[in-house]
């Protein structure tokens, strides 16, 4: 159970950065 962790976090920083990008 470590490659689901990494997995887990790229997928939320995926999604913090998108919604970042889309901050009108």
């Amino acid at each position: 159970m470590g490659e689901r962790v990494d997995l887990v976090f790229l997928l939320v920083a995926a999604l913090l950065g998108y919604c970042l990008a889309t901050d009108d």
